[in-house]
């Protein structure tokens, strides 16, 4: 179809346009979108050697962090509507600590050493408006 059609067409049915509101999610170093990410120490002054994790999306329990536990972390990123439960134990059932997208973003002592978490994020929920 020739542009000119197109566009008598549109005149004709009145064309509008709708934007739609673009997501800035943090992105890993592969480029691909976050929707957590946080720090671990071995430490509570949050210094040293930092286990980092991250994902997108819920997660089941992970025991995976280096020497075995941790004593602080920093938040980098959290998405609203995800919640990061960190434990004391290596099966996920002794919390310690939640964290959200209202952590602050510095250093933070942990009640005791954590040695694993899990990630829940609630499914995003899209609202059509009605015209």
């Amino acid at each position: 179809m020739k542009a000119t059609t197109l566009l008598a067409i549109f005149g004709l049915f009145g064309a509008s346009t709708t934007a739609i509101p673009t997501v800035n999610l943090p992105r890993n170093s592969n480029g691909h979108p976050l929707s957590w990410e946080f720090f671990l120490f071995q430490n509570t002054n949050c210094t040293g050697p930092r286990d980092t994790f991250s994902g997108n999306g819920t997660t089941a329990c992970r025991n995976d962090i280096q020497h075995g536990s941790a004593l602080g972390f920093i938040k980098e990123d959290i998405s609203p509507g995800c919640v990061i439960e960190l434990f004391r134990d290596k099966n996920c059932t002794q919390s310690v600590r939640n964290v959200t997208s209202k952590t602050e973003s510095t250093c933070q002592v942990l009640p005791g050493s954590v040695s694993s978490f899990d990630v829940k994020c609630a499914k995003p929920r899209f609202v059509v408006p009605r015209g």
